[in-house]
Protein backbone atom coordinates (compact mmCIF):
# COMPACT_ATOMS: atom_id res chain seq x y z
CA UNK A 1 0.00 0.00 0.00
CA UNK A 2 1.52 3.34 -0.98
CA UNK A 3 1.39 6.57 1.03
CA UNK A 4 -1.65 7.88 -0.87
CA UNK A 5 -3.84 4.83 -0.22
CA UNK A 6 -6.11 5.09 2.81
CA UNK A 7 -7.17 1.93 4.64
CA UNK A 8 -10.95 1.52 5.04
CA UNK A 9 -12.09 2.47 8.55
CA UNK A 10 -15.45 0.95 9.53
CA UNK A 11 -15.96 3.50 12.32
CA UNK A 12 -14.56 7.02 12.39
CA UNK A 13 -14.48 9.58 15.19
CA UNK A 14 -14.01 13.29 14.48
CA UNK A 15 -13.08 16.13 16.87
CA UNK A 16 -13.36 19.84 16.07
CA UNK A 17 -10.41 20.59 18.35
CA UNK A 18 -7.70 18.40 19.88
CA UNK A 19 -6.69 20.45 22.92
CA UNK A 20 -8.85 21.16 25.97
CA UNK A 21 -8.12 22.89 29.27
CA UNK A 22 -9.90 22.59 32.63
CA UNK A 23 -9.32 23.35 36.32
CA UNK A 24 -9.96 20.86 39.13
CA UNK A 25 -13.59 21.30 40.14
CA UNK A 26 -14.42 22.73 36.69
CA UNK A 27 -15.78 21.03 33.61
CA UNK A 28 -15.15 20.93 29.89
CA UNK A 29 -17.47 19.47 27.23
CA UNK A 30 -15.85 17.57 24.38
CA UNK A 31 -18.08 17.39 21.31
CA UNK A 32 -17.36 14.79 18.64
CA UNK A 33 -18.96 13.02 15.68
CA UNK A 34 -19.05 9.26 15.11
CA UNK A 35 -19.57 7.76 11.65
CA UNK A 36 -20.62 4.21 10.72
CA UNK A 37 -18.89 3.47 7.39
CA UNK A 38 -20.21 -0.11 7.20
CA UNK A 39 -23.25 -1.47 5.38
CA UNK A 40 -24.90 -2.59 8.65
CA UNK A 41 -26.77 -0.69 11.33
CA UNK A 42 -25.26 -1.13 14.75
CA UNK A 43 -25.11 0.08 18.33
CA UNK A 44 -21.78 1.58 19.36
CA UNK A 45 -20.38 2.00 22.87
CA UNK A 46 -18.52 5.21 23.72
CA UNK A 47 -15.57 4.86 26.09
CA UNK A 48 -12.50 6.87 27.08
CA UNK A 49 -8.93 6.08 28.10
CA UNK A 50 -6.16 8.20 29.57
CA UNK A 51 -8.00 9.77 32.53
CA UNK A 52 -9.99 8.27 35.42
CA UNK A 53 -13.44 7.09 34.33
CA UNK A 54 -14.92 8.89 37.36
CA UNK A 55 -14.07 12.20 35.63
CA UNK A 56 -16.14 11.38 32.52
CA UNK A 57 -19.89 11.71 31.89
CA UNK A 58 -21.33 10.94 28.46
CA UNK A 59 -24.61 12.23 27.12
CA UNK A 60 -25.12 8.88 25.35
CA UNK A 61 -22.94 5.93 26.46
CA UNK A 62 -24.32 3.91 23.50
CA UNK A 63 -25.43 5.30 20.15
CA UNK A 64 -27.28 3.73 17.23
CA UNK A 65 -25.93 4.41 13.75
CA UNK A 66 -27.45 3.34 10.45
CA UNK A 67 -25.12 2.45 7.55
CA UNK A 68 -23.29 5.59 6.46
CA UNK A 69 -24.77 7.69 9.27
CA UNK A 70 -22.77 10.27 11.22
CA UNK A 71 -24.02 11.45 14.60
CA UNK A 72 -22.93 14.10 17.07
CA UNK A 73 -22.31 13.24 20.72
CA UNK A 74 -20.41 14.71 23.63
CA UNK A 75 -18.80 13.91 26.92
CA UNK A 76 -18.09 16.12 29.90
CA UNK A 77 -14.87 15.89 31.87
CA UNK A 78 -14.90 17.04 35.52
CA UNK A 79 -11.64 16.62 37.43
CA UNK A 80 -12.51 16.63 41.13
CA UNK A 81 -11.97 19.76 43.21
CA UNK A 82 -9.19 19.47 45.74
CA UNK A 83 -6.55 18.22 43.30
CA UNK A 84 -4.27 20.97 44.58
CA UNK A 85 -0.93 21.00 42.80
CA UNK A 86 -2.00 18.28 40.36
CA UNK A 87 -1.48 20.17 37.11
CA UNK A 88 -0.54 18.20 34.02
CA UNK A 89 -1.49 17.00 30.57
CA UNK A 90 -2.98 13.69 29.48
CA UNK A 91 -3.64 12.23 26.05
CA UNK A 92 -7.29 11.17 26.17
CA UNK A 93 -8.75 8.65 23.72
CA UNK A 94 -12.43 8.59 22.76
CA UNK A 95 -13.25 5.14 21.38
CA UNK A 96 -16.47 4.18 19.60
CA UNK A 97 -16.87 0.38 19.39
CA UNK A 98 -19.47 -1.80 17.72
CA UNK A 99 -21.47 -3.90 20.18
CA UNK A 100 -22.08 -6.54 17.48
CA UNK A 101 -18.43 -6.78 16.42
CA UNK A 102 -15.86 -5.23 18.80
CA UNK A 103 -13.20 -5.37 16.06
CA UNK A 104 -15.09 -2.49 14.37
CA UNK A 105 -14.06 0.62 16.24
CA UNK A 106 -12.66 4.08 15.76
CA UNK A 107 -10.77 6.50 17.96
CA UNK A 108 -9.87 10.15 18.29
CA UNK A 109 -7.21 11.56 20.61
CA UNK A 110 -7.04 14.93 22.34
CA UNK A 111 -4.81 16.57 24.93
CA UNK A 112 -6.39 17.54 28.24
CA UNK A 113 -4.54 20.19 30.24
CA UNK A 114 -5.55 20.20 33.91
CA UNK A 115 -4.36 23.43 35.49
CA UNK A 116 -5.22 25.29 38.68
CA UNK A 117 -6.10 28.54 36.85
CA UNK A 118 -7.19 27.11 33.47
CA UNK A 119 -10.59 28.79 33.32
CA UNK A 120 -11.43 32.47 33.53
CA UNK A 121 -14.65 31.86 35.51
CA UNK A 122 -15.44 29.10 38.01
CA UNK A 123 -16.66 25.89 36.35
CA UNK A 124 -16.07 27.30 32.87
CA UNK A 125 -13.56 25.80 30.45
CA UNK A 126 -13.02 25.98 26.74
CA UNK A 127 -11.02 24.39 23.95
CA UNK A 128 -7.73 26.08 23.19
CA UNK A 129 -7.26 25.23 19.48
CA UNK A 130 -9.24 24.47 16.33
CA UNK A 131 -8.10 21.31 14.54
CA UNK A 132 -9.80 18.17 13.30
CA UNK A 133 -8.20 14.80 13.89
CA UNK A 134 -9.21 11.26 13.05
CA UNK A 135 -7.19 8.35 14.38
CA UNK A 136 -7.66 5.00 12.64
CA UNK A 137 -8.59 2.08 14.86
CA UNK A 138 -5.25 0.46 13.99
CA UNK A 139 -3.30 3.33 15.59
CA UNK A 140 -1.43 2.54 18.82
CA UNK A 141 -3.22 3.48 22.01
CA UNK A 142 -2.29 6.87 23.40
CA UNK A 143 -0.54 6.92 26.74
CA UNK A 144 -0.97 9.57 29.43
CA UNK A 145 1.90 12.05 29.33
CA UNK A 146 1.90 12.53 33.06
CA UNK A 147 1.72 10.21 36.02
CA UNK A 148 -0.64 12.64 37.75
CA UNK A 149 -3.87 11.04 36.55
CA UNK A 150 -4.41 7.48 37.75
CA UNK A 151 -6.80 5.56 35.51
CA UNK A 152 -7.34 2.49 37.67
Amino acid sequence: MDQNTMRFQPVEVFLETTTFQVSPGGAVTVAFRAANRTSREDYFEITTRGIPTTWVMTDLPVIHLDPGEMREASLTIRPPAGMSGASGVASVVIQVTSQADPTRSGEAVFDLYVEEQAATEPNQAQPVSDQTQTVPSSAPAAQPRSGLFRTD
